[in-house]
């Protein structure tokens, strides 16, 4: 008896090493070079990863220095930090749990340059693709639900530039923080997320309220505080024969997106 107790504990011992020394050491020391040369093979996404670490046994992700290259080679976006956790065993329940998603200092560089060509171009596809997409997830919808615990943004920014004009127009997002609470793709689950943020042109920016994806609404209220309008106006209406010199927009209103009878209503309260 004792050496079939003894023979199972050594067999339960190899199997529990070998599986981490699989998916928590080679796995994770393997993904930053074999990742991106799928990606880039696969598609046209190039992207570098400095350091990816992996547990086994809790499922909790963590990625180091996130880089995502534009169509000229120059960086698009760049995440310092990814912590990442999943619950595998909540698809036997058929609602996959995600505990929680965490970016630190993200940043993304959205420029367009003198020939009028986005940097983030090649990550979408042409629009006959886009709608072969759409089908084609409408006829594969997932046989179970997600649902997202917790998602944070801390101190992102999103820096602007396009040169294609007669003037460079430039306009920053910085101390971007965004949380989204309890996300699910169950029916009549309602979620929480709130945004806030300074920038080059404005003061602040808030955004919060309830979201809901199973009928999807958004309820909630937006604050802008003192944005500049005459960067804006002359970017936006080049060609208009009217001057704007100097000019302030405050902006607070309190709003309720849903969809009723496939249609999309927006209500301003």
């Amino acid at each position: 008896m004792k050496s079939i107790i003894a023979k199972s504990l050594k067999w339960l011992g190899t199997t529990l090493l070998a599986y981490w020394f699989i998916f928590g050491v080679i796995v994770p020391f393997a993904l930053p070079s074999l990742l991106p040369k799928y990606l880039s093979s696969s598609s046209s996404i190039n992207i570098a990863l400095e350091r990816v670490r992996f547990n086994p046994f809790n499922f909790s992700l963590n990625i180091k220095d996130l880089r995502i290259y534009d169509t000229f080679g120059a960086t698009a976006a760049r995440i310092e930090n990814i912590d990442l956790n999943v619950d595998p065993f909540t698809l036997m329940k058929k609602d996959f749990f995600i505990p929680y998603i965490i970016l630190d200092d993200p940043r993304l560089f959205i420029t367009i340059n003198r020939e009028g060509k986005l940097n983030l171009a090649h990550i979408f596809p042409p629009s006959k693709d886009n709608q072969q997409e759409l089908n084609k997830s409408k006829n594969n919808s997932l046989p179970f639900n997600i649902t997202l615990g917790h998602m944070a943004i801390n101190q992102g920014s999103v820096a602007y530039t396009d040169a294609s004009g007669i003037e460079i127009f430039h306009a920053t997002l910085k101390e971007l923080d965004y949380s989204l609470e309890n996300i699910s793709t169950r029916e009549n689950r309602v979620g929480s997320h709130q945004f806030n943020s300074v920038g080059s042109l404005l003061e602040a920016l808030k955004w919060e309220g309830s979201i809901s994806l199973s009928p999807f609404s958004l309820h909630g209220k937006m604050e802008l505080k003192d944005a500049f309008l005459e960067p804006w106006f002359n970017y936006l209406a080049p060609k208009i024969p009217y001057t704007l010199t100097d000019g302030r927009a405050w902006l607070n209103l309190s709003y309720n997106i849903f969809f009723e009878n496939s249609n999309l209503h927006l209500e301003f309260l």
